[in-house]
């Protein structure tokens, strides 16, 4: 473990640092090596410090071994294709055996979801092997999650846009999974943390409603992927101060969905072109 500190007054030869471990309990560990020197420059955002290099506590599981995965990959059409995919170079590392092909390599999947549980060096599935040794998860974690993770990792490798997805809150999610586990084989919701492991782009949330009526009000070849009657709708609601935060919802909704059949519908094909030529053009031209 790293553990980044702003720099002491005085030396200090061995340093005590309290962390949390396991199941959230307290844990000393004990900092055996500091220096000033930059461990990992591309990641450094803050002022450097000295980063102490700390032993990693001790569990008190009595199964303390590391156990390697055989874990599962999805080819979504995302991904990165073959040794370009870090998803396909991890699953090499993991298993040296395994054939990349030209294909998209999209996520590496650690956990115990059913559509692609990681498998243990002894051919059974994580899950079962974490119901045999329940010791591993302890006593709080049972209580409030049974005899599973209630996590998946996943390691992505993006080449194009991720696909669009829509994540139930945990109540719904167990409903649907009850009425359709074939389509929805996991009762749990959605909540995600990312952590970027090289230099990533993301959007998240729509523009101010404010911008996305002002485009749409001063970009002509944008304007003419919708319906008229829906942008007059949109720019009204969103310019009306009464209008209510459903109200503004719902014709959001109405020029997404047109934007996404516009763009994947192949009858659309065409007058998107065409706009997108417009476009180009006009501004190559102003």
């Amino acid at each position: 473990a790293v553990f980044v500190s702003k720099p002491f007054q005085r030396k200090h030869p061995v340093l005590q640092h309290k962390s949390y471990g396991v199941q959230g309990k307290r844990t000393n560990t004990v900092v055996v090596a500091a220096t000033s020197k930059i461990m990992h420059p591309e990641l450094e955002e803050d002022p450097p410090g000295i980063h102490f290099v700390a032993k990693p506590f001790v569990t008190k599981s009595r199964n303390q071994d590391p156990h390697s995965l055989q874990c599962g990959v999805m080819n979504y059409a995302w991904g990165k294709s073959g040794l370009d995919s870090a998803v396909a170079q991890w699953k090499l590392h993991g298993r040296p055996q395994f054939v990349v092909e030209q294909v998209p390599y999209a996520e590496l999947w650690v956990g115990t979801h059913v559509s692609a549980p990681s498998i243990m060096d002894a051919g059974e599935t994580l899950r079962d092997f974490l119901e045999a040794n329940e010791e591993l998860l302890g006593k709080s974690h049972i209580t409030q999650f049974g005899k599973d993770l209630p996590y998946l990792l996943k390691i992505l490798s993006v080449q194009t846009a991720l696909s669009i997805q829509a994540h139930p809150e945990k109540s719904h999610a167990e409903q649907l999974h009850k009425r359709d586990p074939k389509h929805y084989p996991d009762p749990n919701h959605k909540p995600e943390a990312v952590v970027a492991l090289t230099p990533y782009k993301a959007m998240c949330s729509f523009r101010p409603l404010s911008e996305i009526s002002n485009f749409l009000q001063t970009v002509p070849e944008l304007r003419a992927l919708f319906d008229e009657a829906s942008v007059q709708r949109f720019v009204d609601v969103v310019s009306a101060p009464e209008s209510t935060e459903n109200e503004k919802k719902m014709v959001l909704k109405d020029v997404y969905m047109q934007m996404l059949h516009v763009s994947n519908r192949e009858a659309d094909k065409p007058k998107l072109d065409a706009q997108i030529l417009a476009l180009s053009t006009r501004l190559q031209n102003s």
